[in-house]
Formats: structure tokens, sequence, C-alpha cells
């Protein structure tokens, strides 16, 4: 049966023949001597909607009515021209007039204004009627059901039709149904207008976390009082209400996409005085009003030249300051953490005034101890996978935060490295507070907006530490505020900046390396911890890569894999040390092989010897084998990419890996064994383990934390470098989710009061193979995981899971674009796992 289609032009159409589409006018109309009439909206006048006193809408009258004969007759479809647009005015798709039309439907007009947008205008009268404002506006192509509300943006109809008709007749909750990609758990919650691919939509379990992170861009929380999902999930609320309660959340659900995809990084490179990047020597940087406004409770104020007068008053002005708020003014520190007060003057009668006495303190509110005590009892702790008796968020980032409350306190001035380090270690104690609470409960609202503000507050205090010489700082007061925007970027979801602040700190390590070759010991450990962040970062970034990244050619590739002893020309051993260091050097994701990097060595974790070395909870070999597998995938994206053939040696590197993957061996005893060698295989059947006598509880984590990374790696390696078909690594995406939910067993089971069982995996390895997941119990078993995981309070990781979404849609309606590599690149998002 032949399909009616509506892309033609208007003179096809008219003619009822088939139109090529070509624009701006199409080659059919053209060769038959026709006049194509071009592809744009065209609107005719309609019959005028009435409605009675109660604002019901009037049916419409017979068109026999002889009463109304004449008038319709002057509104027949047929009589009416063509509404004329400006060309600056001329719609392409339906969607673009819904959304004007709403914005202008939900507009607070006061008496006697006119709102214009594109060709259409609203305005209030002197005797407005309430009750017509108040009436609905035609729906926009909106599709409502369940829990669910999707607007799809260049679907065909055929495939509108498709995925409408997999909509629920039934009241779904998705949190509380097992997910079934070809069931309507997929449906959209809405799309981005005007998008390239049309497809970005938000499940509506992920829709709260995605708020959160929508606000924090937004500096504010107005979003969350637009989206009621508990409204919309209520069985009792009929079509009418949930298409009533769209109309009005149309524009803002519009603005907080627009927000979420397709978003760009923050850019600190704007200021041409940007001195991370920079190796010349110091130049004056523009000025910068440091002047204190009246309610800003006071601000450094720079020195001036002028006469003894002047200069006495701008000391007393300067040491009554204290450089709590932003130095540009943007923002505040919120009163309620600590607040400038003013003392009581010295007696006038004492002539010690003209030392510039200070008259004003800083107050240490009683907040700023309750989240500074939480962060150290409960937050510091989230950071790493297994609580370590030496936590670097506690001996290293920590007391940086105090001094800089100290400095602030007794001499009225720090670093804005410290103070940005202050603000982000305050945001991320009220971001994990406020996951505490009711959602939308003013308890909630209390911490969010205490967050987002101290989150603006960080942000401003490390642009200007960025202004600044890096080399006149401290090195790792500086280091550490950087590190601690990644922190709260991975905390609040706002993954779009991950990537820029990781970019930020590898600067900033390159630079002050030329310089210093010798790192102390508290060095080191940020470098590792920038090491691990950036090769995660970088495993998932598989978008514009450099050229300068590519490091590896017929020449030194010999020289790439560390240590494994595969082959019998011995290549990749440690007999040539120094082309192995130019590996290490080249790219500070690599570092890891440096010998400023080190890891535990020994074959036996006691409780009191995981140290710092265990962060991340896993083993060094299997670090070094993840850095060399990331390199492999990012040098054949790069060559994929610029459609540049592949070397041959590539092919022998990716074989000598496999090799090494499929033979390693865990170098940490985790149990006692009889009949078993030290190293621990990883071929075992995880659910087999009665065998084992593991050392404790948190080393039964541990081991399954480090085997559910590897199996993902596994599932990393077959699908990047050899292009396996999923089908074939679905063993490897079992183990993975058996691993996990292990961890979360024991986690689940530990006692009340044993805080050495809080094990929070990393996020990758679930990620990776849930996204090759392809039967509905394991879709399901990884997305009820990930549910498990946001509740930790340290981040909802709401982007990867909405990813993994993504792409079981994507395999059920057999898309091409279906890995989430293909996801992350149409949305334009950024992952940080």
């Amino acid at each position: 049966k032949r399909k009616k289609t509506f892309s033609g032009c208007w003179t096809c159409r008219s003619r009822k023949v088939k139109c090529d589409t070509r624009k701006p006018s199409c080659l059919r109309c053209e060769k038959s001597g026709f006049t194509c009439g071009g592809y744009e909206i065209k609107l005719r006048w309609s019959n005028p909607v009435k409605f009675d006193k109660y604002g019901n809408q009037l049916s419409t009258p017979h068109s026999g009515d002889e009463s109304l004969a004449n008038n319709d007759q002057h509104f027949q479809r047929r009589t009416i021209d063509f509404v004329r647009f400006p060309a600056n005015s001329l719609y392409e798709t339906y969607e673009d007039i819904d959304r004007h039309l709403a914005h202008l439907h939900n507009s607070n007009l006061e008496k006697d204004e006119i709102k214009k947008l594109g060709p259409f205008s609203v305005f209030a009268t002197h005797e407005a009627d309430l009750r017509a404002i108040s009436q609905p506006a035609p729906s926009p192509p909106t599709t409502v059901a369940g829990d669910t509300i999707s607007r799809t943006q260049n679907s065909t109809p055929s495939a509108e039709k498709t995925i409408k008709s997999t909509l629920p007749s039934a009241q779904v909750s998705i949190s509380n149904r097992n997910l079934n990609p070809s069931d309507a758990d997929l449906n959209f919650f809405g799309a981005l207008p005007n998008s390239a691919q049309g497809n970005e939509w938000l499940s509506n379990e992920l829709i709260n976390d995605a708020l959160l992170t929508v606000s924090a861009l937004n500096g504010d929380t107005h979003f969350l009082d637009f989206f009621n999902i508990n409204d919309m999930s209520n069985g009792n609320n009929n079509n009418n209400n949930l298409q009533n309660q769209n109309q009005q959340q149309l524009a803002n659900q519009d603005e907080m996409f627009n927000l979420l995809f397709h978003r760009k990084e923050q850019n600190y490179h704007s200021d041409k005085n940007f001195k991370v990047i920079r190796d010349n020597e110091i130049q004056p940087t523009t000025a910068i009003s440091l002047s204190t406004p009246p309610d800003s409770g006071g601000t450094a104020v720079s020195a001036v030249a002028g006469n003894k007068t002047a200069q006495s008053k701008n000391n007393k002005n300067t040491m009554n300051s204290i450089m709590l708020h932003a130095p540009d003014g943007t923002s505040k520190m919120p009163s309620t953490i600590m607040e400038i007060i003013d003392t009581t003057p010295l007696p006038a009668s004492l002539a010690i005034d003209k030392f510039c006495i200070p008259a004003t303190a800083l107050q240490v509110n009683p907040m700023t101890r309750y989240l500074l005590n939480y962060y150290i009892e409960e937050v510091a702790d989230m950071m790493t996978v297994i609580p370590l008796p030496k936590n670097p968020w506690k001996f290293i980032y920590f007391p940086r935060a105090l001094m800089a409350v100290g400095e602030l306190g007794s001499i009225g001035k720090t670093s804005h490295a410290k103070n940005c380090l202050l603000n982000a270690l305050l945001a991320v104690s009220a971001f994990n507070l406020q996951s505490k609470f009711t959602r939308n409960s003013d308890e909630m609202k209390v911490y969010l907006n205490l967050g987002i503000q101290l989150r603006q507050q960080a942000t401003i205090f490390l642009k200007h530490c960025l202004l600044e010489d890096v080399l006149n700082q401290k090195y790792k007061d500086v280091l550490v505020a950087v590190l601690s925007m990644v922190t709260i970027d991975i905390v609040w979801g706002t993954m779009s900046d991950c990537k820029l602040h990781l970019d930020i700190c590898e600067k900033l390590i390159a630079k002050k390396m030329k310089i210093k070759k010798k790192l102390s010991s508290k060095a080191k450990i940020l470098h590792r911890i920038f090491s691990n962040l950036k090769l995660i970062q970088d495993s998932t970034s598989l978008d514009k890569i450099g050229k300068d990244e590519i490091f590896l050619n017929d020449s030194n590739y010999k020289y790439f894999i560390m240590d494994h002893g595969l082959s019998n020309d011995n290549v990749g051993s440690n007999s040539d040390n120094k082309n192995q260091q130019m590996f290490s050097n080249h790219n500070t994701s690599n570092n890891l092989n440096d010998s400023n990097y080190n890891y535990i060595t020994s074959d036996k974790l006691k409780d009191n010897m995981i140290s710092s070395d265990a962060i991340y909870g896993l083993p060094n070999s299997l670090i070094l084998l993840f850095s060399e597998i990331v390199h492999l995938v990012r040098f054949k994206r790069y060559h994929d990419d610029e459609n540049l053939k592949i070397p041959e040696f590539f092919y022998k590197l990716a074989k000598e890996l496999e090799f090494k993957l499929s033979n390693w061996k865990l170098e940490w005893k985790l149990y006692d064994t009889n009949n078993e060698t030290s190293n621990t295989t990883v071929s075992e059947d995880p659910q087999n383990l009665e065998n084992k006598k593991f050392l404790s509880k948190r080393h039964e984590g541990i081991y399954h934390h480090v085997l559910s990374f590897y199996h993902g790696l596994i599932i990393y390696f077959h699908r990047m470098v050899n292009n396996v078909n999923p089908m074939y690594l679905q063993e490897h995406v079992e183990k993975v989710l058996i691993h996990l939910n292990l961890i979360q067993a024991i986690v689940e089971n530990k006692p009340a009061n044993d805080k050495n069982l809080l094990i929070i995996p990393l996020f990758w390895q679930g990620f990776i193979a849930g996204s090759e997941a392809m039967t509905v119990f394991l879709q399901n078993g990884f997305k009820n995981w990930g549910t498990q995981i946001s509740k930790t309070g340290i981040g909802s990781y709401w982007v990867a899971r909405q990813i993994m979404l993504e792409v079981w849609r994507r395999k059920n309606f057999n898309e091409k674009r279906n890995s989430w590599c293909n996801v992350i690149k149409d949305w334009e998002m950024n992952v940080m796992l």
C-alpha cells in the first residue's frame, strides 16, 4: 500500500506527484515548467475558537446553521490566501511554531503590554479576562503516555507511528518494572529543538538527577518547580491533565535540553593573560577591579598611588577588607557559611587608629563547621573505591581548606587556589546532603542552593587563580584546586567541564615539570590521581583526537608494550629503558610508568597496609594494561576519523596486547588457598567462590572490583580494537554484572558501624559492559545496578546511564549508529566515569 508523505514541495503535493525534494526548488517542477511552491510552512485562517464563561471550549457550529452561513463562507479554507511571513521569519518545522506559541501563551503581561515572538504577538487589554488567558493553547505535537512525555524531532511518519505503537495503555513505573528495550519504557521524555539528530531524551528515572545538573549550570533552582515527575506518574492523572502540564513546561523543557545536550565546556582560555599555558615571563595582567561595593562584605582593595592622605585611607580600607567573596563581585559567600561583621571601634580618644587597626572580623557560622565535619567524616571516604588510612582527600585536600579558613580569619586573605578549594569542598558536602532529603522539600532546596552558590564561587576563584603564573604560586595548592573542580563536575553531573579541567591540569603539570624534576610524596599522589582520571577520560572521549597525541610509528612501536615478554624477539621488553621512558613522558596520562608514580607491589594486602596506592582499587599491572589499550584505541580512532590507512604494526601490537590481556594475573593476594599459586587467576567462575578464604570482607570486595574492571577491559579491547561482535562478548558482560552485584551484596550486608566496608566501584566497567548487553535480563541488571550506585550520594552518573538507555533503544530499532561512542558524538556530551 502506498504511503502518503508530506515532505514534498507545495506544487508537487497539489499535483499529487512525487517530489525529488531538492532545495530551494525541486527539479521536477523545473523540468515540468511549473513554479516550485517551496517547502516552508504556510498557514490559513480557521474558524475562531470560542469558550463559555466557565472556560470550556464550545463545539464548532454545524455548517447547516443559516445564521452562520455567511460567516462560515468567509472562513472557507480555500478562499483565504496564504499567510505571508518575512524571509527571516519562515518556519521549517511545526515544532518551531509550537514552541513560540507555547512561550507566548505562558507570558505574564502587564496592562497594555505587547509581546512579540517571530510573526506572532500577544497583548493584554484594559479589561483582560483572566479566564480567557488561562485557556490551554493548541496542544504541541507531543506524545503522552504513562509516566513519559515524548516529542520527536525530524521523524518520518512511519517511524513516529512505530514509536507510538509501543506506548503502554496502562500506567508504567520504570523504576519498578523490568526494563525491556522493546517495550514502552524507552519512550522519549522530550527532544532538543532544532538538533541535528533530534533524538535527545531523558528517562523519567533520571530527570531529577538531570535537573540538579541544570540547576548547577543555570545557577538557580527554578527548574525544579517546573517538572513534577511524581504528578506525571500519578495513575489518577488523565491525558488531558498531562497535556496541560506539558504545555506549561514546554519552554522550560527546551531550555533544559539546551543546557544538557550539545553543550560546550566553559572556556578559561578566552583571557589573553591565562598563565597556565604561557611559558614566557609574567606580563602585567589586565586590571581587575577589586573594590568593595557597599554591600559586598569586603573584598581585597588594590593599592593606589597618591598623596599621603589617600594612601592612608586606602591602607585602612585594605586592612578592613576580607577576601571572602568572588574578586569580580559576581557572587558572594553565602551568609549562612561565613560573613564579615563590624567590630566595636576603639575609643576615639586613643590616637592609635592611624595604624589602620581593622574594624571588621570574619564570622565562621555553624553551617561551615557542620559541612566541613560532614566532609571529613562522610564524604572523603566516598572519593576512593575503598576507605584508606591515608586518604588524599583527608590529608592533602582538607588541611588546605582549613588553612584557607584560618588565613581569611587571621589576615583577611588567602590564595585564590585555597579559596577555590574551600568553596569546592563545601559545595560537595552540600550536594551530598541535599540527596538525603525529599525532592523539592525546603531542606533539600537549602542545601542545593548552598551548593550552587559555593560551586559558582569555586569556579570564579579558579579563573582568577589561572590568571596568575603557576610558577609564582604554591604548586600543590593550584593542583588540588583544579582537581577539586573535577570532583565537583563528577558529583554535580556537569561532565562537559571535566575534560577542560583535566586539560588545564595537564598543562599545569607539564609547565611545572620543565623546571622541577623531583616531586614531594604528596605531589606524586596528586599526579597519580590526575593520571588515573585522565586515563578514564581518554578512554571514552574519542572525539577530536589531535595529531600530537599520536606518537606510535614504525621506529618506536617495539617499545610500546611494557614488560610483557610474549614475543621471541623480546619486543617491548625492559632492555631499552630509554625508549620506554619516551612513551611514559610523551603523554601525561601514560606517566603511570614513570618513577614519579609508585603503586602497590606487595602480593598481599593487609587491612593496615592498604595505602593511597590503592585509591582506585586497581593493581598497577592492570592500570598499565589499561593505559596501553587506551592509547591503541585512540591511535585507531584517529586513523579512522582522518581516513588514514592503519599501519601493519598496529595489528601486531593488538595481537600482543590480546595475549597479554588474556594471560593477566593479579599480583595482589587477597585470599589464602592451599591448592593455588600466589597469583590469582582470572578465568574462574565468579559465582564459585567457596574454595576461597578471603582475608576479610573488604579484600573480597576488592577482588570483585578488580575482576569486574578486568572483564570490562576485555570488552573494551575487543570492541574498540578488534571490532568483535558484542554477541561473542556476552559471557564477559555477564561476569562484570555478577562481580558488581556481589560488591553491592557485601556493602548491603555490612554491619552498620563498619565504615571499612564502604566500597564504591568505578562506574567505568558497568558502563562499558552495560552498553554491550544484548539481553533484557542483562540490560535490566545494569539498569538496577546504576540506580543503586546513584544512591551513594557521590554522583548519579545520569549521563552514562542515559547513554546506555539510548544505546539499547537504538539497538531495539536496528539503527546503525548504536554504540556508546556514536551516542556521545551525536549528543555532543562528555562522559567521566
